[in-house]
């Protein structure tokens, strides 16, 4: 290998290495910027939106300036606060409002209608997980009855 080709070699690796920080660097400015869009569609100052989550007001400036970053449950948390979803405060989505709840009477048409779409396995894996459901209500009933009224176990 000559010396051009290797030079060449090296800048196309330098070049994809500065491309993959300003890209890094873009995702987290965009997230530490739907932190603030967020707060203050909510409503909210930072102070107020500290003390909600229950952290020091300068932990949020920290999360919003991009200094730290939240944890898992202080995201599941924010997004709560706020009416937004985890995945629109991390930039994994552009829906900035969670999605209206189906209300109960319409529940069981909406599921019909998404189990229509899925292909045998996903409906043999949905079984399933209905029949685990089941059962662990029916063993939450068993305790239930095991209990005596002030909630300590009969024996």
């Amino acid at each position: 290998m000559s010396i051009g080709s290797t030079y060449f070699y090296f800048l196309v690796f330098f070049r994809q290495c500065l491309y993959n920080h300003s890209a890094r660097k873009r995702r987290e400015a965009r997230r530490t910027n739907r932190f603030r869009e967020a707060r203050l569609r909510a409503g909210l100052s930072q102070k107020a939106a500290a003390i909600s989550l229950g952290i020091r007001p300068p932990s949020m400036s920290d999360w919003e300036s991009g200094k730290t970053k939240p944890t898992h449950e202080h995201l599941a948390a924010m997004a709560s606060l706020y009416h937004t979803t985890v995945d629109y405060l991390v930039g994994a989505s552009d829906i900035k409002e969670k999605q209206p709840a189906v209300q109960d009477g319409e529940l069981l048409d909406h599921i019909v209608m998404r189990l229509r779409d899925l292909p045998d396995p996903a409906l043999s894996r949905v079984s399933d997980f209905l029949q685990g459901l089941q059962a662990g209500q029916e063993i939450a009933k068993e305790a239930q009855a095991h209990q005596d009224p002030a909630g300590e176990p009969a024996e």
